[in-house]
């Protein structure tokens, strides 16, 4: 946990623990221990001889036993690569190839190609006796066809997500034994084969898991809609409304776009349970809006009244063009009183906008004015209102 909280970057800002899904709170006294770094002492550290002797099998296998003369160091866990040297130590083929320093070291020098394939010991082994034993040739390297004919069994993308998971981790067997020059002729061209074939595993396993991961989700969905109180509805900072994961609509301003089609029962169950989410936040939005200050609201070069940057109403014609319409752009989840107060808070802002911003227009069209006089103080005032309404 500490670990984890170390990566999230908590050294350096200050933050909050948080828990997943259902999983219970963290213990107080477990978050301030990992705040304090106040850990339980290791009374032990597993330690292993680096200085080996590479005379004889033998030597190697009691260098790797030496025990440390320092204490609280103890030997390691067994380890894969000493229990595989233990093996082929007794294996006579294996013998006759490492009599001199030289083949001692490379035999330890196969032992220690990891398994990445977890498989029994005894298929691990198996295979670093072939490597072992295909190094003794005379070029002392790998055979080009044996690479070959193992990499070209990998490329398959067929099968579960076991099985490719499977062949990426043979292919990441390969990708290690070509990373060793000094036993790949062409090291490089073996490296990008081996990269291709696992980039493509890779994505065959991704859809794999996407699609395991959507099915057994709709599974969960379907299982819910039969107890539709189950259900939750999300509303996400992009306006984006979620049943369950499940995408039904956009929310913008005071309108709901949904897209989802109501042909199934299913359909028309997710669009109910996102409805009650859209009409408490359209609900609560519109409160805030009548609530809000002018500073709040804009007018756009079209006509739209933003508030807080988001399209909350439109202007039309009007009576006159100092008395435009307002039409206030919201869903039909919005009605009742809230509706109402937001409508006229737009009005009201709008009117309170021509009147402080144009006043010099509203007195000129409230002056009792006939004949050609009256017609210049139309013309003026119609043409003015349409420029400086909106600047």
């Amino acid at each position: 946990m500490a670990q984890i909280a170390g990566r999230a970057g908590r050294h350096m800002n200050s933050g909050s623990f948080g828990v997943t899904a259902n999983v219970q709170p963290l213990d107080e006294e477990l978050i301030e221990r990992i705040e304090s770094h106040t850990f339980d002492s290791l009374k032990h550290i597993r330690w292993r001889n680096r200085s080996l002797d590479f005379h004889t099998v033998r030597d190697l296998l009691r260098s790797l036993e030496k025990a440390s003369p320092t204490k609280g160091l103890i030997s390691p866990r067994e380890a894969s690569d000493h229990k595989s040297l233990l093996t082929l130590a007794k294996d006579p083929d294996i013998k006759k190839h490492s009599q001199g320093s030289a083949g001692v070291r490379q035999l330890w020098q196969v032992c220690q190609v990891p398994d990445f394939r977890k498989t029994m010991h005894d298929v691990h082994v198996r295979l670093l006796k072939q490597i072992f034993i295909n190094l003794q040739n005379p070029s002392g390297k790998l055979p080009t066809d044996w690479i070959a004919g193992h990499l070209e069994k990998l490329k398959r993308t067929d099968g579960d997500i076991d099985t490719l998971a499977t062949r990426i981790a043979h292919t990441r067997t390969w990708t290690y034994i070509s990373h060793v020059q000094d036993w790949v002729s062409d090291y490089k061209h073996w490296q990008e084969v081996a990269r291709r074939i696992e980039d493509n595993l890779s994505d065959a396993l991704h859809e794999r898991l996407t699609q395991r991961f959507v099915d057994r989700r709709t599974a969960v969905l379907v299982r819910k809609l039969k107890d539709r109180s189950q259900l939750e509805a999300e509303i996400n900072e992009n306006g984006d409304v979620l049943v369950e994961g499940h995408f039904i609509g956009t929310l913008k301003g005071l309108r709901f776009t949904s897209d989802l089609s109501t042909g199934s029962n299913d359909a028309r169950t997710l669009k109910s349970i996102g409805n009650k989410a859209v009409v408490k936040e359209i609900t609560s939005r519109a409160q805030q809006l009548a609530q809000s200050s002018d500073d709040a609201f804009s007018l756009s070069e079209t006509g739209e009244i933003l508030w807080n940057e988001m399209t909350v109403g439109r202007l039309s014609k009007g009576d006159s063009v100092l008395k435009p319409k307002v039409n206030l752009l919201a869903s039909e989840q919005l009605n009742g009183a809230p509706m109402e107060a937001a409508a006229k808070r737009l009005n009201d802002w709008v009117s309170h906008e021509i009147a402080t911003r144009l006043a010099p227009l509203v007195k000129l069209a409230d002056l009792p004015l006939t004949g050609v006089t009256r017609g210049i103080a139309y013309q003026s005032v119609k043409r003015w209102a349409q420029c400086l309404v909106i600047n």
